[in-house]
């Protein structure tokens, strides 16, 4: 239950952010009303009497409202955000020669000068080659949001530099009114989620039965490195689940902190980074936690799938994923191989499920994600998850649904690896 003074200070908050949006700006609605990310992006754009234009109803079709409605100010989700990485990136790869040198150096130099005063825009290189990635979102965008769920640093500062503007991490849940953490305009470092906004104050728990706590040290340098649960307390904290007070109590303690299940480590600037997840989190055989998101969000990066579930039985010692390949990369490996067969047919080979095992394989170790961390068999799928009705309004897997929905396939893939 959100109450109406659960928004207003949310609202208010963000007057005393970096967040420079005028009533000049146009914004473009597309993410499902009902999100609260969606609601207070909408009423800061009611405070601050920006136009709205409101998304053609299909996602499919919404670089076609980009280019139309040329918005200056936008917000996403990470699903969507990592889809115009993978398309841009797959632009780059297929350059040859001079133009690929040019780009490659482009990056580099943005990158460089990102990280080293935070600049967002270079005069040569923008006019060269990022204000026609830019126009991926329409050509005009100044400032950009993300919120939701997890995403990674390197996207987030590759689609900096291409868009030639900032965009802010935002972290909360709906339970918080959707944001209590924002990161900073001037701020040239990613990976986390900055600080707390005023209308919220926090603090983290030790959570030692994951092996965190607030007097962690930093193994290399051993100064104090806190970590542990992030727990909100303030104006925009919800007041309770409807007419489940037994719930409520495990959100919310007596003295009116709300135990995010999420765990954070504080970084000397006063941001938080968030390490791993208390929900979500599953025990293999041998005693190792996987935090699923986390590893999911690696794998999302990768140039060969769409999708991924994965999924860990606690009498098992190794994870199992159900994935959506990118269709692009297996039709062009088809073409490669001179085979000329519908989707459907190729991923049900044993050779394109190598190929993808394979491939993600290769992007966990070079994002230095632990081996018990990665998949070691897969189940392919021809369709998002969407069509099974697994993922939430914003886009969120559903992952009591999707381990009963892939049940029997998730145990044959434990089977399997018996056999051999």
């Amino acid at each position: 239950m959100l109450s109406h003074k659960n928004f207003v200070s949310l609202v208010s908050s963000l007057k005393y952010s970096d967040i420079d949006i005028q009533s000049d700006e146009v914004y473009l609605s597309y993410l499902p009303l009902a999100h609260v990310l969606e609601r207070i992006v909408l009423l800061l754009c009611f405070y601050k009497a920006v136009k709205i234009g409101i998304y053609s109803g299909d996602v499919q079709k919404l670089n076609n409202d980009l280019v139309d409605l040329k918005p200056s100010v936008f917000v996403s989700v990470p699903r969507l955000y990592n889809k115009f990485y993978d398309i841009i990136q797959s632009g780059i790869r297929k350059l040859s020669g001079f133009k690929r040198s040019l780009v490659e150096r482009a990056i580099a130099t943005k990158l460089y000068y990102l990280k080293n005063g935070t600049y967002y825009k270079h005069k040569l290189y923008d006019a060269l080659v990022f204000n026609k990635m830019k126009k991926a979102f329409g050509g005009n965008v100044h400032v950009m949001i993300t919120g939701s769920a997890p995403i990674s640093p390197d996207v987030i500062d590759f689609l900096k530099i291409c868009c030639s503007c900032p965009i802010l991490e935002g972290y909360g849940q709906t339970e918080s009114t959707g944001g209590s953490f924002l990161t900073s305009v001037n701020d040239p470092n990613s990976g986390h989620v900055g600080g707390v906004l005023s209308n919220a104050e926090f603090k983290l728990v030790d959570a030692a039965d994951l092996g965190y706590t607030t007097k962690d040290k930093d193994l290399v340098t051993g100064e104090l490195m806190p970590r542990g649960e992030v727990c909100i307390r303030g104006a925009g904290i919800f007041t309770g689940y409807y007419k489940d007070e037994e719930k409520t109590k495990e959100a919310l303690d007596s003295d009116g902190w709300l135990h995010t299940g999420d765990i954070a480590q504080l970084i000397p600037n006063g941001s938080i980074k968030i390490i791993d997840r208390k929900k979500n989190i599953f025990k293999l055989a041998q005693g190792e936690y996987i935090a699923a998101e986390k590893v999911e969000n690696v794998y999302l990066t990768s140039i060969a799938i769409e999708e991924i579930f994965i999924y860990g039985d606690s009498l098992q010692s190794y994870l199992v994923a159900v994935v959506l390949p990118k269709k692009k990369f297996v039709m062009e490996w088809a073409e490669t191989q001179k085979i000329d067969a519908p989707f459907k047919e190729l991923i049900a080979k044993k050779e394109v499920n190598k190929l993808i095992l394979d491939e993600i394989t290769a992007h966990a170790k070079k994002a230095k994600l632990f081996g018990f961390e990665m998949a070691r068999k897969l189940y392919l799928i021809d369709k998002p998850f969407a069509e099974f009705e697994l993922t939430t309004t914003s886009f969120k897997l559903k992952r009591h649904e999707a381990k009963k929905c892939f049940l029997k396939e998730l145990t044959e893939m434990y089977k399997e690896e018996l056999k051999i």
